[in-house]
């Protein structure tokens, strides 16, 4: 898919990303973005970490890596 493409270049350049964050880089939409992040994590490309951000609404959100 051509959003889970993107979503991994982002996440290549480095670093731990949130979907917030993701969705700024790539101009997808954020609830777009939220689903492929579940999808590329099934498929073991990204893991969640235990760090989290705070996203524009206020409320903390997930930062992932890539890799198991």
């Amino acid at each position: 898919r051509r959003h889970h493409l993107l979503i991994m270049d982002v996440m290549r350049i480095g670093g731990l990303w949130s979907a917030e964050e993701i969705a700024d880089a790539t101009s997808i939409d954020y609830v777009a973005v939220g689903k492929r992040m579940c999808e590329l994590r099934r498929k073991q490309l990204i893991h969640r970490t235990d760090e989290k951000h705070r996203n524009r609404s206020g409320r903390k959100a997930y930062k992932y890596a890539l890799g198991r």
